[in-house]
């Protein structure tokens, strides 16, 4: 640099307001200490020594005496792009009072391969500055709130039109449960009629498969009216559910929830208590957690699903095991939020594991993880047993105790409403002579005999629902007995003594 113009440069720097550096930076010392060459006398309010004693000594720890707070970094960014820039704000304490400074360095001079000599200047940041800054920096973090925000409201809105959605297809699952209930009664009555006549073995086989054909229909029909419970609706998740036999009742529906290449092991033993959750929610739970297993199993893969007894019996742990990709830290931290899915949007609405988890917890109960990447997932959940006075869930037919007599001379008015009565649950007894015996609901046929086992009924089993099938005269009807007329036709059959059912359950209450 020209004498003249290197002597005006430090009358400049001299006379500069702020606190003025210059320092030779080699290649070699980029990162490293920065020796000072020159101060200007404006830096003695900064560094509190005169500018010769600050001469030689390293810039970073002059700023900074009590440490250099990532400086040192950004400063070694700086000089590698070797262009004026500022490298941002430091904070120096002062006692205790604790001042915000910017520190800008400019190079004089281009790139050598030998010393480039740099000017930092250290500039004093006022009160109006740090409010002007902070009202910028609150202005950008609540524009990134906003749109977060929004980006969540859009998320709630998808998953909101997809649970309505569910909600419809509930409803439709719920009526066409109804319908084929509907159908499925006539077909058994008219089955049991067709059954109970003479047609040969070869008609008999033939109404054998078509038997079989209808239990498999009814299960299905069950399933949908399990499945088509709301989750949000007013029945409370505690219940009465034997966990062996909601698995023989719901297998055929859960399996066909798993892809062909995905094996399914189940490993539920007899002997274990009953759980304190009803068997809607159990099944809701069961399936999401076996529909994630199958979609974490690229191609081949086992899932087992497994449950035992805890140790004092006060808890049945119902897990299943999947050979899939597993999970990782953030996943299994994440896992059970509302709205988190590691699936592609639109395939999933990532409440899921967030149901199941309200399930457990409904009821007292508690959900556990085990995952790594790789090595496949576990998921248990522990149910609390049932208390002993607990009511038992849809498990278990309503009237599964009770028992019911048809006497009938029309066979197939007998087979209509004895298949009316099985569907129910009800367990169907031979009538003799002496009378039907000790039954909860009994159909016959107007007559002065039947009228007189009727009384005899009455005076033991008080609570035994009489329906009578013919033209029941005033005698019938002073022993509360249901009169239904032969015209109405099959409909009329189910109708009655779907009231008849309904009416034993309200007085046995």
């Amino acid at each position: 640099m020209p004498p003249g113009r290197a002597e005006a440069l430090q009358d400049a720097l001299e006379r500069a307001r702020h606190a003025v550096f210059v320092c030779a930076v080699r290649p070699t010392m980029r990162g490293k200490a920065l020796p000072v060459l020159f101060a200007n006398p404006a830096s003695r309010a900064l560094t509190g020594l005169d500018p010769s004693e600050a001469a030689a000594k390293d810039l970073v720890s002059l700023l900074l005496p009590n440490g250099e707070k990532g400086l040192r970094g950004r400063l070694a960014e700086l000089l590698r792009a070797s262009s004026p820039a500022t490298v941002g704000a430091i904070r120096r304490k002062f006692g205790r009072a604790t001042r915000e400074f910017e520190l800008a360095a400019v190079p004089l001079s281009e790139p050598d391969k030998h010393a480039t000599p740099w000017v930092f200047v250290v500039r004093g940041v006022t009160s109006r500055q740090q409010r002007e800054r902070g009202w910028a920096l609150r202005q950008d973090v609540s524009d990134k709130i906003i749109v977060s925000q929004a980006a969540e409201l859009r998320t709630s809105h998808k998953a909101l039109q997809r649970r309505e959605q569910m909600a419809a297809l509930g409803t439709l699952v719920a009526g066409l449960g109804h319908d084929l209930n509907n159908l499925l009664l006539p077909i058994r009555g008219h089955l049991k009629a067709l059954e109970s006549a003479a047609l040969g073995d070869s008609a008999g086989m033939h109404i054998h498969a078509v038997g079989q054909a209808i239990d498999y229909l009814q299960q299905l029909t069950d399933n949908l009216r399990l499945f088509a419970r709301d989750p949000d609706g007013p029945d409370d998740a505690r219940g009465v559910t034997d966990i062996r036999e909601w698995w023989e009742r719901l297998r055929t529906v859960l399996e066909r929830a798993i892809p062909a290449p995905v094996q399914l092991q189940v490993d539920v033993p007899d002997a274990l208590p009953a759980v304190g959750l009803a068997a809607h929610r159990l099944t809701q739970a069961v399936l999401n957690l076996l529909i994630n297993a199958s979609e974490a199993i690229a191609g081949e893969g086992t899932i087992r699903l497994w449950a035992r007894a805890g140790e004092d019996r006060t808890f049945v742990h119902l897990g299943v095991t999947d050979s899939g990709c597993g999970m990782t830290a953030e996943v299994r931290r994440r896992v059970f939020d509302p709205f988190f899915t590691t699936k592609r949007r639109g395939r999933a609405t990532g409440l899921g594991l967030s149901l199941v988890h309200g399930i457990v917890h409904s009821v007292g109960g508690t959900i556990g993880l085990k995952s790594a990447p790789k090595k496949g997932t576990t998921i248990v959940l522990k149910l609390p047993v049932a208390a002993a006075d607990a009511s038992p869930s849809e498990t278990a037919p309503p009237h599964a105790q009770a028992t019911a007599a048809v006497s009938v001379r029309d066979r197939r008015i007998a087979a209509c409403f004895e298949a009316l009565l099985a569907f129910a649950g009800f367990t169907i007894q031979p009538v003799t002579a002496d009378g039907p015996g000790r039954i909860d609901v009994w159909v016959t046929e107007p007559s002065p005999r039947s009228l007189r086992l009727a009384r005899k009924v009455r005076a033991f089993a008080p609570n035994c629902r009489l329906v009578v099938f013919g033209k029941g005269s005033g005698e019938w009807r002073s022993l509360g007995a249901l009169v239904v007329a032969p015209e109405g036709g099959l409909a009329t059959l189910r109708e009655a003594l779907s009231h008849a059912i309904s009416a034993r359950g309200d007085e046995g209450q």
